[in-house]
């Protein structure tokens, strides 16, 4: 009994003693509630805490029953991650080889044209049936096909039937072209223009989708001009039946020359006798009926307007050349793949 009372005491006089040297609240201050310090900020101490973030989650199960389970979309984003873009202006620049290279920016148009012909597999019924296409990546484009004095400059050779430095070149395949265009990537590399941290740039062939695109330039009509004559050498205002130098006609409403007449040019594209089943996005289509590729524009050797259109289309295999088939290319950025 007298240890329970000495135990007592020695615990009143412990709360007194603390009491007299401010260890615990006031009764002032004893309505207040303590809160803690917030992690999320540095402590001070030699060590910091960093706030850590929930990770959305994406996808949610439903619970277990008797029949399969389901998977139940919610609304979070399934990554916290917004597509990269190229860092590109709206600008024309030349590059190594003296091309003109034009802007493109994106947007929309009505790819084709509405009246197929009576020859089920005639060049006018290829360009049906009329589709809504949404070009989703801007690109360059050459400003008027590659001349001679250009293509020989970098591949040393000149295959061309008409000569003249000004003239497009000609007798040239797709393969040929192709080639081309990566000799001229390889070369703007070597100076460092065509690379950025996420992303290269590289010269190649339209699609058919970005050649029509950049051909009505906004126009929803059969030429992108009232009068043929006046835009684009073909065979009713060429006598001498050979290609004539480049700009010497009006150009389109982008500044692009050619684009009609003078020589047909190459694209990327497979070609197929109809647009059923081809992308609306404005890229390739890359897979095809044959070996056959897209070829767009009409020549000198055209004699009818309606197959120098800006919707007209024919093929021809990849190593097919004759003189009146050139080509324009384009400058497109793809995404690295970082390993």
């Amino acid at each position: 009994m007298v240890v329970r009372k000495l135990i007592s005491l020695g615990g009143l006089l412990c709360l007194l003693f603390c009491a007299g040297c401010d260890l615990l609240p006031s009764s002032t201050a004893s309505s207040e509630v303590y809160q803690p310090p917030d992690i999320s900020e540095p402590t001070g101490q030699r060590g910091r805490v960093r706030s850590v973030k929930t990770m959305p989650q994406p996808m949610t199960k439903s619970p277990r029953s008797d029949q399969d389970t389901k998977v139940v979309e919610s609304d979070a984003p399934l990554y916290d991650y917004e597509p990269r873009r190229p860092i590109v202006e709206d600008f024309t620049f030349v590059n190594c080889v003296g091309i003109k290279m034009i802007w493109i920016k994106p947007g929309e148009f009505m790819m084709g044209r509405p009246s197929p012909h009576k020859r089920p597999r005639s060049r006018i019924n290829a360009t049906w049936p009329v589709r809504r296409v949404v070009v989703e990546q801007g690109f360059w484009i050459a400003e008027t096909e590659v001349t001679q004095r250009q293509y020989g400059w970098l591949a040393s050779q000149n295959p061309s039937k008409f000569k003249g430095k000004q003239n497009p070149v000609d007798s040239i395949s797709w393969s040929e072209a192709m080639n081309f265009c990566r000799l001229m990537t390889e070369r703007e590399c070597e100076a460092r223009r065509l690379s950025q941290r996420d992303f290269l740039f590289e010269y190649t062939l339209p699609s058919e989708a970005q050649w029509e695109y950049a051909c009505r330039a906004g126009t929803k009509g059969i030429y992108y001009g009232p009068n043929l004559r006046d835009l684009a050498w073909f065979g009713l205002n060429t006598p001498d039946r050979k290609s004539q130098p480049v700009k010497g006609k009006k150009a389109n409403p982008w500044g692009l020359y050619d684009m009609l007449g003078n020589v047909e040019e190459w694209c990327l594209d497979y070609f197929h006798h109809d647009y059923y089943g081809a992308p609306n996005d404005g890229t390739a289509r890359l897979r095809g009926e044959s070996v056959r590729r897209s070829i767009r524009g009409g020549s000198w050797q055209t004699r009818r307007g309606k197959t120098c259109s800006c919707s007209s289309r024919s093929g021809g295999g990849p190593s097919y050349s004759f003189p009146t088939v050139g080509f324009r290319p384009i400058l497109i950025a793809k995404e690295r793949r970082h390993r």
